[in-house]
């Protein structure tokens, strides 16, 4: 089995990239279980609290990935319109068209409902990528709350580039440690100053250490004495940083994004971890079992679709949790574990299902369009 895509794309990241998007959709669904009193439960519900590192790995992806991009056309003619070019056609098809069944035709189904008011007045910070400014004040329409994650990403993609591009690496690689030695400080300067608890973990700079680190090891991995060091030591990092998330996470007695240690010192572990995740999968040699193990054609395939499966699982379970959620929040129904799990599976099918949808429709015109483009 080769472990590169046809298109020159590494399987493992693929994978990788659908790992996390189904981490990340368990994550959001659990809590229709509500207080869990059964054990297993308990357990369950207690480890799908974790699930938001499958967004901070997202975030280390992209700024590993956007970063290789940048260096790697750093000599291209046109390489700014190119690379706007590429990202918009990716990005924005699905994202509006999430936007325009919820505000286009959702809306004027739902005249006067308290929903339909409350995206008459926000709506705008979806269209603009500024909701994670703004959800942390409770400025939001419920069932898009995930896209925060989005509108850091796409800050990202518009800011970066027009650093990147016109500096050097030795410059870059400052820009990005300060970036990453910051993350922390950042976000206890933010609980300090009584900003809301969630822009800790949703405000773009409070969440630029994980983007920095990709980008750090983008830049590494395109030089030879940097990446000997990284294929040296990166065992023994992920090591002593997991053994940290370990000994936080028995202090916390669990891995909850809201407590502030866990913000401060947890999301940057955890970014780190996932920077080693990147290098295993791409560097450390064909034959180890972490590249293998996620270079599974079923994760790939996800992988491919990972990224509309994210945007339509929020909306999905918004619709079928009222639903559902009595049929599985009885405490004292011993099927109540197995209930929840096939609601979470349900979810990732349906999502599945609409980002399949999604790619006929929309993404799979704007990639041939892409390439006819920008070749």
């Amino acid at each position: 089995m080769s472990d590169t895509s046809p298109g020159g794309r590494i399987k493992g990241l693929d994978g990788l990239r659908g790992l996390a998007s189904l981490v990340v959709i368990v994550h959001n669904t659990s809590w229709i279980s509500g207080p869990a009193n059964r054990p297993l439960v308990k357990v369950f519900t207690a480890a799908a609290a974790s699930g938001w590192v499958g967004v901070q790995l997202f975030f280390v992806l992209s700024g590993f990935l956007i970063t290789g991009i940048i260096i790697d056309t750093r000599d291209v003619q046109g390489r700014l319109r190119r690379f706007f070019v590429r990202r918009a056609l990716r990005i924005f098809p699905p994202y509006f068209l999430l936007l325009i069944l919820s505000f286009l035709v959702v809306v004027p189904l739902t005249r006067g409902s308290q929903w339909a008011q409350a995206a008459a007045h926000y709506q705008w910070t979806y269209w603009l990528y500024l909701s994670n400014w703004t959800e942390p004040y409770g400025l939001g329409v419920r069932g898009l709350g995930h896209l925060w994650s989005l509108a850091i990403e796409e800050q990202f993609y518009l800011l970066w580039p027009l650093l990147a591009y016109r500096m050097r690496s030795r410059q870059l690689r400052a820009i990005l440690w300060m970036m990453v030695l910051s993350g922390p400080l950042v976000r206890y300067g933010l609980h300090w100053a009584s900003f809301p608890e969630l822009s800790l973990y949703s405000f773009t700079v409070a969440r630029w250490d994980a983007l920095a680190v990709g980008a750090l090891l983008a830049i590494d991995a395109r030089n030879p004495v940097s990446l000997l060091w990284l294929q040296r030591w990166n065992g023994a990092v992920a090591t002593c940083c997991l053994v940290a998330l370990l000994a936080l996470g028995i202090i916390q007695r669990g891995f909850h994004a809201q407590e502030l240690p866990i913000q401060l010192l947890g999301q940057s572990l955890t970014a780190i971890v996932s920077g080693c995740v990147i290098v295993t999968v791409v560097h450390a040699g064909q034959a180890n079992w972490l590249r293998k193990s996620f270079s599974a054609d079923w994760l790939v395939h996800v992988g491919k679709y990972s990224y509309a499966m994210y945007l339509f699982h929020v909306p999905v379970h918004t619709v079928l949790s009222p639903v559902l959620s009595p049929w599985i929040q009885s405490s004292h129904d011993e099927w109540q574990l197995p209930k929840l799990l096939a609601y979470c599976l349900l979810v990732s099918v349906a999502a599945y299902g609409a980002a399949r949808v999604s790619w006929l429709i929309v993404e799979e015109p704007s990639q041939h369009l892409k390439h006819r483009l920008t070749g």
